[in-house]
């Protein structure tokens, strides 16, 4: 099996079509090939372990991961910043790029005094947003379903 898997990934070169001209083809020597059926399992595989640097909630779906926590105190806000750092330190020795400018803060509280705190993720400070969508359902601070 790991040697079908293996056939599967290696020897792979890509081109890119642009009008009527075509690259030369280049190889790929790493990730998994974009819209395949196994894609999804390979790379669910494959970040399986990134839970283990995290003390706080996580959700991992494909490409997508969400990490939060009850924040109650600085001690909160401190646990989570702990965690983004581990998570980029995950990256770092898996050779993923994390992408700061698709990362952002989102607080979900009853009233509008929560405890706010400047996270960062690899020394790039992340925007607050006051909604988000997350596979086609519009998040709000408040959880209105609307």
């Amino acid at each position: 099996l790991l040697d079908w898997f293996e056939s599967y990934l290696k020897n792979r070169h890509l081109q890119v079509r642009f009008g009527g001209a075509v690259s030369e083809p280049i190889p790929v020597l790493s990730g998994v090939p974009q819209g395949s059926l196994l894609g999804p399992i390979l790379f669910s595989l494959f970040i399986n372990d990134v839970g283990d640097r995290l003390s706080t909630n996580f959700l991992l779906f494909a490409d997508d991961a969400k990490v939060f926590v009850e924040i109650t105190g600085p001690d909160d806000c401190r646990r989570l910043q702990s965690d983004l750092d581990g998570l980029v330190e995950w990256c770092v020795l898996n050779d993923m790029d994390l992408n700061p400018d698709k990362c952002f803060v989102m607080t979900f509280a009853r009233s509008r005094s929560a405890l706010e705190y400047g996270y960062a993720i690899g020394g790039a400070h992340l925007k607050r947003v006051e909604s988000a969508g997350d596979l086609g359902i519009i998040m709000v601070p408040n959880l209105d379903p609307r």
